[in-house]
């Protein structure tokens, strides 16, 4: 489908079936990208990296470093901007509370924890539909605050 965003966490791109398809429908179909969320450093993740490469619409993203948009670097953070520490605690940090800090999403725990904390406030619910008879004019939908 155009537009469509896939997210990857864990998966080890080593079976070729499923790689075949991202590759084909990648090729085909410029709008659509990968998200690749990988444990280990860039250099061991070598089959979604060569894919990525290969692929400027599917972006690895490892504890080293990441492939992004067919360009592979190494994560160089600086400091973070103010209030910023707690946002990137929950994406980079040592992991195991050993040895370097690194980037954490391709740990699944780490991924999952990442989603459940980034909600949005802003949510909205579309309005009910309108039963027969009813003014079908459109509604604005109603804020839903998020608890």
């Amino acid at each position: 489908m155009p537009d469509t965003l896939l997210l990857t966490a864990g998966f080890s791109f080593r079976d070729a079936h499923i790689c075949a398809v991202l590759d084909e429908t990648l090729a085909m179909n410029a709008n659509a990208a990968v998200f690749a969320f990988q444990f280990q450093t860039i250099a061991e993740e070598q089959p979604a990296r060569g894919l990525a490469l290969d692929r400027p619409n599917l972006s690895v993203y490892a504890s080293d470093g990441a492939v992004i948009s067919g360009v592979e670097g190494r994560w160089r953070p600086g400091d973070p901007p103010k209030n910023w520490d707690e946002i990137r605690a929950s994406f980079w940090g040592k992991r195991g509370g050993g040895g370097e800090n690194v980037f954490l999403l391709g740990d699944f725990t780490s991924f999952c924890r990442f989603c459940a904390l980034s909600h949005s406030i802003d949510m909205v619910r579309p309005a009910p539909p309108t039963e027969p008879g009813q003014d079908t004019a459109p509604q604005e939908p109603a804020p839903v605050p998020l608890t």
